[in-house]
């Protein structure tokens, strides 16, 4: 079974863009579908660690079920939440409906290209 993990390079010191190397595992920004072989390699790497640290690596734990609520006027689901926590969701959401209607009112620039870049995720077929 596929395990979840997002990778955020812009969280790595010095921040950096695309993809990153942990020996021959390539981790790709956004949502990547690792093996349990995969896992087990990630999590024995020597810098893995200190990047879960600065949040530029999390494993996922897969939901069982997601529940898509459907914003109300004016309210975006995304509204209350912190730039961090905010991410999380828009990470694990696999509904391109609900992240257009996000992208169509936040105002922070943070959250609107993590939107546009798993909106661009789901629609290559990466997710």
């Amino acid at each position: 079974m596929n395990k979840l993990v997002l990778f955020r390079p812009e969280k790595l010191n010095p921040p950096r863009k695309g993809e990153q190397y942990y020996d021959r595992l390539q981790l790709k920004p956004g949502t990547n579908h690792l093996s349990e072989v995969e896992l087990a390699k990630l999590l024995a790497h020597p810098d893995y660690e200190q990047h879960r640290i600065w949040g530029a690596i999390e494993p996922v734990e897969p939901k069982a079920k997601i529940e898509n609520k459907v914003p109300t006027e004016g309210e975006t689901g995304l509204d209350k939440l912190s730039d961090v926590a905010a991410q999380k969701v828009i990470e694990q959401t696999f509904d391109v409906a609900v992240l257009e209607t996000w992208l169509k009112s936040e105002k922070r620039k943070v959250l609107i290209n993590a939107i546009n870049r798993r909106v661009t995720e789901l629609k290559k077929g990466e997710a």
